[in-house]
């Protein structure tokens, strides 16, 4: 669930969003069903956003976002709390897929 963060993260800051996400990115470790529904209701306009930016962006939005079905767990709802080693799995995918979207796409995330 930490790399649908990250997708997440991503599309925000590609729409040209605030990318500060620390605070959030703690909570969802511990309590990602009161963090992940409001980010992915809002994850089609941070989309629409990101493609009027600009072809580059609109390219790199559509990645992220056709990622996020890829990533989002076969759960229909993320549970209400994880548990200290399911935080620790959460913030190691979402460390490893932010890394990875930040190299990807490092020009247009600045």
């Amino acid at each position: 669930m930490g790399t649908v963060l990250a997708g997440l993260h991503t599309l925000r800051v590609l729409a040209g969003e605030d990318g500060k996400l620390d605070a959030a990115r703690d909570d969802a470790a511990k309590r990602p069903l009161t963090v992940f529904g409001d980010r992915m209701v809002k994850a089609y306009r941070h989309l629409g956003k990101a493609k009027r930016r600009g072809p580059a962006h609109a390219d790199a939005a559509a990645e992220v976002f056709r990622a996020l079905a890829d990533f989002h767990p076969a759960a229909e709802t993320p549970p209400a709390t994880l548990g200290e080693a399911q935080q620790t799995e959460f913030l190691r995918g979402y460390g490893t897929q932010k890394l990875e979207y930040e190299l990807a796409h490092r020009k247009l995330l600045t």
